[in-house]
């Protein structure tokens, strides 16, 4: 009796509903799930046939069912994988799963109905299918590549894009991994890609998603390079061991491309810039330094003891002091309400004494028609407001001399005579002055019409290593020229002493005391003084542009030898669009055309 309570206990509080009918299908016995489940009540379900719960439309396919079932009765499952329709009382529609179990009971064959409600499982289901359908759909026309490789780097998927990308079919790729030698991967400046800093390598061995690389992959069936910008990240399991890491990326080859023609024009302009001795610079709205060449931080350097940096606020406190904030503030201030300023202003060094002079020139910037920023054109000025300051101290030396002289009535002859001498010798001394300093900072050599050298200035010293006692009084060949050019410079020498030297001088090379030898541009000018001709020689270290011409040259061979190796048409042309350059392809073309 207890055994039969417990029985039925289990029975009424099944989760699935549970039928017991005769091998006819009428019913006999039916729990309380069922009820809830097809709206039933018991009085209704009992001595009622299966046939009230299935649908009109699969009465006849059911029947066949049941016939069948009825011929040779087995435990068997329907509905388990498209589920099975059930209908309520009330017309809805439920997706089952049936397990029918024959019985023998009192000797009379039964059979036990399990039913399982399975809608809302199988509505999950349907929607994770429609979701990984539309999850391949995107993949497929995703314009990213996606590649998921294996913890050993190994491919294991990739989409269409992929193949596109890298020029390689599915068969190809899938299994490749990241040791294959077949892979060339480049760095952003064109050098091969070290296997350690493969994306898919780094994310192996961190376990860290990788963001925004950008490298390069040579196809060798195309026989280019396409340029893609990387992301990954590793799936990792519950002990945070990789399982796959995805890989994705997409082609940047265009920008890339117009990023490197934009450095070009950047490093072609900085160089122009760079090359001047005045100064050039620009700040935005805010105040922000945007460009600026070599002369201006060296400038800012020398006023502020600190280095001034792109894109920073160029009136820092912590650089000028309030004063000079100030200053250049009410400046910038006005340029940026719409004003042009044309302003000299001096540049001092770490003893606060001038170092530089600039006549400055400071414009709005302007775009489509707003004020955007200021620039400024420093025009170095120093040579000029040396002289400038060197006349006016001589005309008040001799406005004090005149006025000491004119004292003395009793001495007026003896004092004339001295004014005039004065006079005479200040005129000279400005004139030997005004010659040396218009060639300041460069090396300065003197020598008289004998060939001896009779003057030479500290930045000459500096030049060469040598002090003025070691050169003054010498005669050719001095001791800084190398015994491999004497014959070239003594011709040139020979030529400025018959004032048959060119205007634009001579190129030479000159040889430091620690025998460095050092090319240099020597412009040579003569003058008279108390009747004796003097050969003044302007003595410039073009080291620099020496190098700067070998390496242009060089990389003007590469530019034309990769230009004329190309099968592409390539040719440039200016704003009238006549054509300046074109490579062999181009010419060929056009010798054919005619």
């Amino acid at each position: 009796m207890e055994k039969l309570e417990t029985y039925k206990a289990l029975f009424n509080h099944s989760r699935d509903g549970i039928i017991i009918a005769e091998n006819d299908g009428k019913i006999v016995l039916a729990n309380a799930r069922t009820e809830d489940l097809l709206g039933y009540n018991q009085n209704e379900l009992l001595g009622a046939n299966m046939e009230i719960f299935i649908p009109q439309r699969f009465q006849d396919d059911f029947e066949k069912q049941k016939l069948r079932y009825q011929s040779n009765p087995i435990v068997k499952d329907i509905g388990r994988k498209k589920g099975f329709i059930a209908q309520k009382k009330n017309g809805d529609e439920l997706t089952v799963e049936i397990r029918l179990n024959p019985i023998n009971i009192n000797g009379k064959a039964h059979t036990v109905i399990s039913i399982n409600d399975v809608t809302e499982s199988k509505s999950a289901a349907d929607e994770l299918l429609k979701s990984n359908e539309r999850y391949a759909g995107l993949l497929r026309n995703l314009d990213t590549g996606i590649v998921v490789h294996a913890p050993d780097t190994s491919i294991l998927k990739c989409n269409p894009k992929v193949e596109e990308l890298l020029g390689l079919s599915r068969d190809q790729l899938f299994g490749k991994t990241a040791l294959d030698p077949a892979w060339k991967f480049l760095q952003a400046n064109g050098e091969k890609l070290p296997l350690e800093e493969f994306p898919v390598v780094k994310i192996k061995n961190s376990k860290q998603a990788f963001k925004s690389f950008i490298g390069g992959v040579y196809r060798p069936q195309t026989n280019d390079v396409v340029w893609l910008i990387i992301n990954g990240f590793p799936m990792l399991d519950k002990e945070q061991n990789i399982t796959e890491i995805v890989i994705s990326f997409h082609d940047v080859t265009q920008q890339h491309q117009l990023q490197n023609d934009i450095d070009r024009e950047m490093s072609s302009k900085d160089a122009f810039l760079n090359s001047s001795i005045d100064l050039f610079w620009s700040v935005d709205s805010d105040l922000r330094l945007l460009t600026a060449n070599e002369v201006f931080f060296r400038s800012a350097q020398r006023s502020s003891g600190k280095s001034l940096k792109l894109k920073e606020g160029v009136l820092r406190s912590d650089f000028f002091d309030e004063k000079t904030i100030n200053y250049w503030k009410s400046n910038y201030e006005q340029v940026l309400s719409g004003k042009t300023l044309l302003i000299e202003y001096s540049v001092k060094n770490e003893e606060n004494r001038v170092a530089e002079w600039f006549e400055l020139k400071m414009s709005p910037i302007l775009q489509k028609q707003k004020i955007i920023g200021v620039a400024c054109f420093g025009k170095n000025i120093t040579e000029r407001k040396i002289n400038e300051i060197e006349l006016t101290r001589a005309k008040e030396r001799a406005e004090e001399n005149e006025k000491n002289l004119l004292l003395k009535n009793n001495e007026f002859e003896l004092v004339n005579k001295k004014l005039e001498k004065i006079a005479n010798d200040l005129q000279k001394e400005i004139s030997l002055r005004q010659v040396i300093e218009r060639t300041i900072p460069s090396g300065l050599s003197v020598v008289d019409a004998s060939g001896k050298q009779v003057y030479v200035n500290q930045s000459f010293c500096n030049l060469l290593g040598f002090s003025e006692q070691e050169l003054i009084g010498k005669m050719a060949p001095f001791p800084y020229w190398p015994e491999s050019e004497i014959a070239s410079i003594s011709e040139a020498f020979q030529k400025t002493l018959v004032n048959e030297a060119p205007k634009e001088g001579f190129d030479l090379v000159f040889k430091h005391q620690s025998g460095k030898l050092i090319p240099v541009q020597v412009i040579v000018s003569s003058f008279e003084q108390d009747g004796t001709t003097f050969w003044l020689a302007n003595v410039i270290d073009i080291t620099e542009r020496k190098t700067k011409e070998i390496e242009n040259k060089n990389k003007s061979q590469r530019i034309h030898a990769i230009i004329n190796n190309t099968n592409d048409i390539i040719c440039s042309i200016d704003l009238n669009y006549n054509l300046v350059e074109f490579n062999n392809v181009l010419a060929t073309s056009i010798l054919e055309t005619f």
